[in-house]
């Protein structure tokens, strides 16, 4: 049988686990997310006025931006 102290020991090794785990999945996510991030600084308002008012979605966002750059080319 169990003792009550090693199962709340072994319960907080596995919580302690699981934060570790979750915090790592996270880093991850945010290091290949900042990968594809542009910086637009003070323009940001001012685009999210103009994706307002021409309702893009978000989905839209990747060919526009490339349309963008193959017309400045």
């Amino acid at each position: 049988m169990y003792s009550a102290h090693l199962i709340a020991q072994t319960t907080e090794e596995l919580v302690r686990h699981l934060e570790l785990s979750c915090r790592v999945a996270k880093r991850e996510s945010d290091r290949r997310r900042a990968k594809s991030r542009v910086n637009i600084g003070a323009a940001f308002d001012s685009w999210r006025e103009l994706r307002s008012a021409l309702d893009i979605v978000t989905g839209h966002l990747q060919y526009i931006i490339s349309f963008i750059v193959r017309a400045s080319d």
